[in-house]
């Protein structure tokens, strides 16, 4: 590859033989450095020549960019353009017009629009809110022109001037990869310069999971009485599902008889069939009969989004708080789940079924042998909590 860029006159380039492949030099040119002096032709006009962008192309031809009304600024822009171009081994350049930039935010947007319908909606509105943010700090700067500097700079910018935790800052990061990694695949740019970004170092005492202290309150009926918030806490704890697969539980998706559930995970779209204690099919039977049975759905019967989310969420770190317990949310009960299955049964394949990490297996034979270690695990890691309380394991009645 070869690029170079000058001022020149006309009368300065000198001549080549026509149709020769390489330009046999039958006139030498001078030599301009852009401005006057004792090397200038004679006839040369005062304020002569343009700024020019000299190049070979694929096939080893020297090509050329004049435009009379470049800036010498303008000029080094297009220069630089047509090496990147170069480097990412495009050569359809456009030869006599400046060539469009690709900022962070036109392509920002474009990526937006790419995944629109194939993720969920919470998940859509939280790349919103990361591409916003990216925007507003890197929006104006060219894609092909970002690099870790810059990334770095704008963790520090999303921190001090919109007040962020580094965990937020960790996740507008990951949809800048995402962005990024589109531009590569469609060869905006050559190479991510997320490969060298450092994430940001993450308290992670809020991802916790509850005490058996904890525990024992929430199992307790005169800390936590049978109601709905009871019964979707429970089901959270005993299942590890997150809290907007529990709220848009129906009672079609379990089986009182074989206790099973069966449901969708909204983050994962992949269906996932778990087995259900004797502790939490009694409490869920409890339950039925003294809500409205005529309900198709457990705990919420309208439209789930973003906004109902937070809602609920905030709720329930406010149930919590009522109860005496603090810095615990929802999500919380999934982390339990994960650290005391583990605890109990000892076995990472069984827990990462149950919690819905890896996919199910695709013949029902695969799933029926399956079932019977997942059964098997449910009932264990129910009677190690109730035994935290008065329960009696295996029942749902207390001990004096």
């Amino acid at each position: 590859m070869a690029v170079r860029w000058k001022r020149y006159h006309p009368l300065c380039k000198g001549r080549r033989e026509p149709g020769d492949r390489y330009g046999k030099v039958i006139q030498e040119g001078i030599e301009c450095e852009g401005k006057r002096g004792s090397y200038c032709p004679e006839d040369a006009p005062r304020d002569c020549g343009a700024w020019a962008i000299e190049f070979r192309d694929q096939h080893g031809i020297w090509k050329s960019i004049i435009n009379p009304g470049f800036t010498k600024i303008q000029a080094k822009e297009a220069y630089n353009e047509i090496v990147r171009n170069i480097q990412r081994g495009l050569f359809d350049l456009p030869m006599l017009r400046k060539m469009t930039k690709v900022t962070v935010e036109t392509y920002s947007r474009k990526y937006l629009e790419h995944i629109k319908g194939s993720v969920p909606e919470n998940t859509l509105v939280n790349r919103h809110t990361a591409v916003n943010a990216i925007v507003r700090h890197l929006g104006g700067i060219e894609v092909s022109r970002l690099n870790v500097v810059l990334i770095q700079r704008f963790c520090t910018d999303v921190m001090q001037k919109d007040t962020v935790k580094p965990s937020t800052v960790n996740q507008y990061c990951s949809i800048l990869k995402l962005i990024l990694d589109m531009a590569v695949q469609e060869k905006v740019i050559n190479s991510s310069p997320m490969q060298g970004f450092k994430r940001l170092k993450v308290d992670e005492s809020n991802k916790r999971s509850l005490t058996n202290e904890e525990i024992r309150e929430i199992l307790n009926e005169s800390v936590l009485p049978m109601s709905w918030e009871r019964v979707a806490i429970l089901t959270g704890m005993f299942t590890g599902l997150r809290l907007m697969d529990v709220m848009t539980l129906k009672w079609s998706n379990i089986d009182f008889n074989n206790s099973m559930l069966t449901v969708t995970p909204q983050k994962t779209k992949r269906t996932l069939s778990l087995p259900l204690s004797n502790f939490l099919i009694s409490e869920l039977k409890k339950y039925k009969a003294s809500a409205n049975s005529k309900k198709e759905c457990l705990f919420y019967d309208e439209e789930i989004n973003h906004q109902t989310a937070v809602r609920f969420s905030n709720h329930f770190i406010k149930v919590f708080r009522g109860m005496g317990l603090f810095g615990i949310s929802f999500h919380s009960l999934r982390h339990t789940n994960a650290t005391k299955v583990m605890e109990v049964i000892q076995d990472v394949s069984i827990a990462s079924r149950m919690l819905g990490h890896s996919s199910l297996s695709t013949t029902m034979s695969y799933i029926h042998q399956d079932l019977d270690a997942k059964k098997e695990a449910v009932e264990k890691f129910t009677n190690h909590m109730l035994a935290l309380t008065e329960y009696e394991p295996g029942t749902n009645i207390k001990t004096a």
